[in-house]
This record gives structure tokens, C-alpha cells and sequence, in this order.
């Protein structure tokens, strides 16, 4: 007999003579606050699940179909979603610290506010996602699609990264819009000029320098669309 917790007040949400993936398959639209830790929840069929404030820390949901599902504020600490389909999923507030998202479908997602912070993001599809907010700090996004999604009140152009830079090999995570340059390295988040302020080192400024043709040119590309 398995059974489904709410993480608060640990009454029985559903129980049943089957695996918790497939009750919460047969009952995805009751997991609100339901207790999923560490739950395997591999290829499961959760479309359009409701699991608002659902605790599914590190919790394997690889390849998981997730499609529209309500996440908000959803605990995804360290959960490993590697392909899951998460395509025009509310992950508003949810928190994905170090969570694994590579090459997951986040097409349309809204992230809006959630803590992406040290998560891998890298391959994923972030096709017009809505990051307003989202703590990016530490998070990999290398070969991640960004095109059109929101960053700040912005739509995202392009994002790169630059590693290695000086002595300290320190990295820049770089974020073109069409009309500014975000930068983030570590705890600092900032523009070009705001970085050029608080250094002196040539290195950075070589590094700027790289940014600022590389935004002049992505946005050339654009304009010739």
C-alpha cells in the first residue's frame, strides 16, 4: 500500500496498491502540498498536475511529463528533471536551487521569481520563458535556448558566458536585450559600464569590450530578420 502526505499536516491526500509514481499519476489533480520527497517519479504522466507547494526534493522526475503543470512554489531543491517536458509549466516562486534541468523543455515556462540558483540549465529550452526575477546566481546556462524569453522587463537576445577571465579565472554569465547588456558574475549583477566602475583590471576590460561588439552584432542579426 503506498500513500501521498500533505507535507504539513501529514494527512493521507490518496493512497492505493500501487507505486507512488502511479498514484500520483491517478491522482495529479490533488497534489497540492503533498509530501513527494526523494519520490521516483521517472517518465511519470503529470500534465496539468496540480502540485502547488508540493515538496518534491531531490526527487528523480527525468523525462517526466509535466506539460502546463501548476508548480508554484513547489519545492524542486535538488531535483533531477534532465528532459523533462515542462513546456508552459507555473513554476512561479518554486524553489529549483541545484536542481538538474539539463536539456528539459521549458518552452513558454514561467519562472517568474523562482531561485534557479547553482540549477543546470544547460541544453534546456528556455524559448520565450519568463525569468523576471528568477535567481540566476551560479546557475550553468551553456547552449541553453533563450531566444525571446523575459529577462528583467526585457526580451532576451542572446546569452553567453565567458570563463577564465585574469589570474582568478573568474566567469561572466552575459545577457544581450534589445536594448541593454546584463551582466552576472557571482553575487554582482550589473551593466558593462557598472562592471568597468568597479575594476580596473585589463582583463575585465577586454572581456567588456568582447561584450559590447558581440551585443552590437546580435542585434544587427536581428534587425536583418
Amino acid at each position: 500500500m503506498s500513500e501521498i502526505q500533505n507535507r504539513y499536516t501529514g494527512e493521507v491526500v490518496c493512497s492505493g496498491e500501487c507505486s507512488i509514481r502511479e498514484l500520483a499519476e491517478k491522482n495529479k489533480a490533488d497534489l497540492y502540498e503533498a509530501d513527494l520527497i526523494v519520490s521516483n517519479l521517472r517518465r511519470a504522466d503529470l500534465r496539468g498536475a496540480d502540485l502547488r507547494e508540493a515538496d518534491l526534493f531531490r526527487s528523480d522526475l527525468r523525462g517526466a511529463n509535466l506539460y502546463g503543470a501548476d508548480l508554484r512554489g513547489a519545492d524542486l531543491n535538488r531535483a533531477d528533471l534532465r528532459g523533462a517536458d515542462l513546456r508552459g509549466a507555473d513554476l512561479r516562486g518554486a524553489d529549483l536551487n541545484g536542481a538538474d534541468l539539463f536539456r528539459a523543455n521549458l518552452y513558454g515556462a514561467d519562472l517568474r521569481g523562482a531561485d534557479l540558483n547553482r540549477a543546470d540549465l544547460s541544453g534546456a529550452d528556455l524559448c520565450r520563458a519568463d525569468l523576471r526575477g528568477a535567481d540566476l546566481n551560479g546557475a550553468d546556462l551553456n547552449g541553453a535556448n533563450l531566444r525571446g524569453a523575459k529577462y528583467g522587463e526585457e526580451e532576451l537576445l542572446k546569452y553567453f558566458s565567458i570563463s577564465q577571465i585574469g589570474s582568478r579565472e573568474d566567469s561572466l554569465q552575459v545577457f544581450i536585450t534589445k536594448e541593454n547588456v546584463h551582466l552576472q558574475t557571482g553575487c554582482w549583477a550589473g551593466t558593462p559600464e557598472e562592471l568597468l566602475e568597479r575594476t580596473d583590471r585589463e582583463d575585465y576590460r577586454l572581456a567588456v569590450q568582447c561584450i559590447v561588439n558581440m551585443a552590437e552584432t546580435v542585434r544587427k542579426e536581428v534587425q536583418g530578420e
